[in-house]
């Protein structure tokens, strides 16, 4: 059955039944509410640490989004909120700020381009953590590499800070990426990031971020 492909996000407070439901070049999940996953396709990625945002907040932003009529304006308002919290806040804690954890997470996820997905680029903040990927042909669906990555890299960063319990927040911020625009306005916000958060002065100081070049160069010239 042919259908247009809407993406809709939205972060939710707890976990929920997952169901989920087979469709042609497409998985829906529903948990509180529906993600819509391609089985192809550009994905942007936002993931954060577990308490990174205090409840009350994020449930702030998620009632000002279910009020608004904009759309994908609302989205972008949703985002840049969730986002600004993260980047200027006292917004403990800052696992990925440790020099080890950090390299733990740039290795998981270099070592899984090529095999599940072509990573496009990435950064690595002190307490979340954007990625743009295209997905390969025949691999598992977002949410299923987004759940190995966090469980992999959760047991390993708890190992080395001495830490037990929850790392990651289970939900991910998840968006397809619809066109060539869109595709270079995240790869520009991603490598931006830590100059957004005053952490460096220039995208090239920032040690812990990734961009294949040739790779965007080449998905601009001869994708969509």
């Amino acid at each position: 059955m042919a259908m247009a492909l809407i993406v809709v996000f939205l972060p939710i407070l707890r976990l929920e039944t997952l169901v989920i439901l087979k469709r042609k070049d497409s998985i829906y999940h529903k948990r509180a509410l529906p993600h819509l996953h391609p089985t192809k396709g550009i994905f942007f990625i936002t993931w954060r640490l577990f308490g990174s945002i205090p409840m009350k907040v994020l449930k702030k932003m998620q009632d000002e989004f279910r009020a608004s009529t904009s759309g994908i304006e609302s989205h972008r308002k949703f985002f840049k909120n969730f986002d600004d919290w993260l980047d200027g806040r006292n917004n403990g804690p800052y696992h990925l700020s440790n020099q080890k954890v950090a390299a733990l997470h740039y290795q998981h996820l270099v070592y899984r381009d090529k095999r599940v997905y072509d990573m496009i680029a990435f950064c690595i903040m002190s307490n979340h953590i954007h990625a743009v990927f295209r997905l390969k042909e025949d691999t598992e669906i977002v949410s299923k590499i987004m759940q190995t990555i966090k469980r992999r890299t959760a047991y390993e960063s708890n190992k080395i800070l001495g830490l037990s319990g929850s790392f990651w927040l289970d939900e991910s911020y998840d968006r397809l990426v619809r066109n060539k625009l869109e595709l270079e306005r995240t790869v520009k916000y991603i490598l931006r990031n830590p100059v957004k958060a005053g952490l460096c002065k220039n995208d090239s100081d920032w040690k812990w971020s990734y961009f294949n070049q040739d790779l965007l160069i080449d998905i601009l010239a001869n994708e969509w």
